[in-house]
């Protein structure tokens, strides 16, 4: 049914007008049973269950934007993995998500599935609702005893024991953060075998292993709850990383495509969160003490703007944070900081870069402009 719902929207074809046959006969099969299960005859069925969640992941399609349009975005290596891209490519519909929840709990939920590797499959449908609507899963993660493997039986290499040292090292040092420490505990883990995997190291995971395991730490990260204060510090610093860790997790670990619209709504969030942080009460003293996570925090929320509607102002933001003077390289900024925090070379490293000198340019130039300013007004011109 996924199928036929995505090629009924492409060009007129023969094929594509036998799609739509298709899909309206699966339309009044859901209907038929939907009434039976209405009259008290039936229970939902396995194909129930999916025929409904097909049309609750599957409206009209958002956008056709791409971020691969972008040459400095590195498309992550599990972006296509577990159809993720294929769940989350249209608009969700609530009355349909409304019915696939209702029923998979008349169901008795993912434990009573038949068909082998639907529960799997109604999981990863799950967290692509979660993660789109920035919400707690609905069904209990199954997978949490993965995380506990890969950290307590997996061999890291060399390269993959350093990136596991150094992730998220600022993050547990940091007592006000404690709600995200285990999350970052598991997630380095994942983002390490991840590493190891894709460079064909010795011994790497499975990559079945790993995206249960990625599955598990994206549980657990859209678990962490929003802190809704505006007005207090340790609050809207919690919720700003959390919204960091998100973004970062959309680009490496759980990408949805740009369509389903998370990295507009992360990055939307993530400045409403920056703007509040400056009217907080001793603002200034605030990131004086943490310049190096407002770094971070700034930089991944400009890479991910890249293809929306806030890109220009967080490229600005990032330029006007900038010290006057001496300008950090990419490569010392890098390695001192920003690999401290949520960090994958593999798929920032590029679209950091870029961003950082587009930064820099802005920032030279705003300073030379205050420069000649200066002069002029001295020069009384």
């Amino acid at each position: 049914m996924l199928r036929t719902i995505l090629l009924a929207r492409t060009a007129p074809s023969p094929e594509n007008a036998l799609a739509l046959e298709q899909y309206a006969r699966c339309l009044q099969y859901l209907m038929k049973d939907m009434r039976l299960i209405q009259d008290g005859i039936n229970e939902p069925s396995d194909s129930l269950l999916i025929g409904t969640a097909a049309l609750a992941s599957h409206g009209e399609l958002r956008s056709k934007r791409s971020m691969a349009a972008d040459p400095r975005v590195q498309i992550s290596p599990v972006a296509k993995t577990q159809n993720i891209d294929v769940y989350s490519s249209g608009q969700m519909e609530p009355v349909h998500m409304q019915a696939f929840y209702l029923l998979a709990s008349q169901r008795g939920g993912l434990q009573a599935c038949q068909l082998h590797g639907l529960a799997d499959i109604l999981e990863i449908i799950d967290l692509c609702f979660a993660t789109r609507a920035l919400a707690i899963p609905q069904f209990e993660s199954r997978h949490t005893t993965f995380l506990v493997q890969l950290t307590g039986t997996f061999n890291f290499d060399a390269e993959a024991q350093a990136l596991l040292q150094r992730f998220g090292e600022a993050f547990l040092e940091s007592a006000e953060l404690q709600p995200l420490h285990l999350t970052i505990h598991h997630m380095r883990t994942v983002v390490a075998a991840l590493d190891q995997y894709v460079r064909e190291g010795q011994k790497p995971a499975s990559l079945p292993k790993l995206l249960q395991a990625r599955n598990a730490v994206q549980y657990l990260l859209l678990s962490v709850s929003a802190r809704k204060s505006a007005s207090d510090t340790a609050d809207c610093l919690v919720d700003m990383c959390r919204l960091g860790l998100l973004i970062f997790s959309n680009m490496v670990l759980f990408p949805l495509p740009t369509e389903s619209g998370v990295a507009e709504m992360l990055v939307g969030a993530l400045r409403g969160r920056l703007l509040e942080s400056h009217v907080l009460e001793g603002h200034v003293d605030i990131w004086s003490q943490r310049s190096d996570l407002l770094t971070w925090i700034v930089t991944l929320g400009t890479m991910a703007a890249t293809s929306t509607a806030y890109s220009q102002w967080y490229t600005q933001y990032l330029a006007d944070m900038m010290p006057v003077g001496h300008l950090p390289g990419w490569h010392h900024l890098e390695e001192t900081v920003l690999s401290k925090y949520a960090w994958w070379k593999y798929t920032c490293s590029n679209s950091g870069e870029g961003i950082w000198l587009e930064s820099t340019l802005i920032c030279e130039r705003n300073n030379m402009q205050k420069a000649i300013s200066g002069v002029k007004n001295g020069l009384n011109i």
